[in-house]
Formats: structure tokens, sequence, C-alpha cells
């Protein structure tokens, strides 16, 4: 498989790129808080007796590690993918 490795992100300036990153972390942040925030709910509704660890630590490492999820899964896509794929 021979291809240049060029990618999207070779063909932007760093500090573009570097800002799309932060801005799709921050969004992957706030998409993992509104749908931990809505498990929890509907988990409550339908169990109130169960427990479970409501906690603001809970919380904020589930969405942080999801939000850096989304992004380091996207960046491995980016680069593993020809360039001719990710246009179409």
């Amino acid at each position: 498989m021979s291809y240049s490795s060029q990618g999207p992100r070779d063909l932007v300036k760093p500090e573009k790129y570097i800002m799309a990153v932060l801005v799709l972390f921050g969004f992957s942040i706030a998409c993992s808080f509104t749908i931990t925030l809505s498990a929890l709910f509907i988990g409550h509704r339908l169990d109130p007796q169960a427990w479970v660890p409501q906690n603001l630590r809970m919380l904020l490492s589930n969405a942080v590690f999801d939000g850096a999820t989304v992004v380091v899964s996207l960046y491995i896509l980016e680069r593993v993918l020809p360039p001719s794929a990710m246009s179409t």
C-alpha cells in the first residue's frame, strides 16, 4: 500500500488543527455529561433503591475519558485511512 501520509491534518495550519481538536474534545465532554446524567436519571427512575455511585468525581472522570476516547479514536482513523477515502 503506497500513498502519501498527507492527511487533512497535514493540510491545515497547526493552530487551526489544535483548535478543532479542542472544540471536538469540549463537544465530546458535553455530550458525555448529557448521556451519563440521562442514564443515571433513567436508572434511578427504573429502580430508585439501587445503589449507584453518583458523585462528582465519577461523573467528571467518565466525561473526560469519554471525550478523550472520541478524540483519540478519530485521530487514529484519520492517520490510518488514505486521503482518498476521507474526501469522498
